[in-house]
C-alpha cells in the first residue's frame, strides 16, 4: 500500500478541551467550534463565540501545539451571512437572537 506524500491536510475541529489538545498535537488543520444549539436543537446558543472565548480557545491550541503552532492553520466556519445595506441593524439582530 502506498501512503500519499505529503499527505492531504487533516482537519481536526472541535470545542473542548481535550479534542483541541489532541487537534493541536496532530492535526494540520485546527478548527475551534463553539455552536451549541439549545430548545431541542432549534436555537444557536453562539456565547461559546465571544472574544474572550475564542481567545482562550486559541491560546489552548497554542500552549497544546508547542513548536507546532507556528505550521498549524486555524479555522472559523461562518455560519451565516446577511447581505444588507443596513449592517449595524442586521448585527444587533443576530447578536440578540443568538446571545439571550
Amino acid at each position: 500500500m502506498r501512503v500519499q506524500q505529503p499527505h492531504p491536510p487533516i482537519l481536526i475541529c472541535g470545542n473542548g478541551p481535550q479534542l483541541l489538545t489532541l487537534a493541536a498535537k496532530e492535526a494540520d488543520i485546527v478548527g475551534p467550534t463553539g455552536t451549541t444549539f439549545r430548545r431541542g436543537g432549534t436555537e444557536p446558543n453562539l456565547s461559546a463565540w465571544r472574544a474572550a472565548v475564542v481567545d482562550d480557545r486559541v491560546q489552548l491550541v497554542k500552549e497544546a501545539a508547542g513548536d507546532r503552532y507556528e505550521r498549524l492553520e486555524l479555522n472559523a466556519l461562518v455560519q451565516r451571512v446577511v447581505v444588507t445595506d443596513t449592517r449595524r441593524k442586521a448585527a444587533e439582530e443576530l447578536t440578540r437572537r443568538w446571545t439571550q
